[in-house]
């Protein structure tokens, strides 16, 4: 599944970005503590896969939407994983907190 919203962050500044994935609540994307576009609610199951984790970068050559190069072209504060989706509030708090 792919998440998108019609929110645009390419303005310059930093922006806090979460996506979030459980049984239960699906996919969600948030920018800046809010929630964008519409949350994937249908019934997901995670995968048991190994590999590599990569942020920023990798090949997303035939993705929706994805323009050249296929990276990501910014700057990254910190990166987090968590074994749960994380609920809406801490989302929100974090953003807001400054995490």
């Amino acid at each position: 599944a792919v998440l998108t919203s019609a929110a645009t962050v390419a303005d310059g500044a930093w922006h806090h970005a979460v996506g979030t994935f459980s049984s239960t609540a699906g996919l969600t994307l948030y920018i800046d503590g809010q929630s964008v576009g519409t949350p994937l609610t249908a019934a997901y199951t995670a995968e048991n896969n190994t590999g590599y984790w990569r942020i920023g970068y990798g090949n997303l050559s035939g993705w929706p939407g994805t323009a050249t190069p296929y990276y990501f072209n910014g700057q990254l504060g910190y990166a987090a994983v968590y074994l749960s989706g994380l609920p809406a509030a801490t989302v929100t708090n974090h953003y807001n907190s400054g995490v």
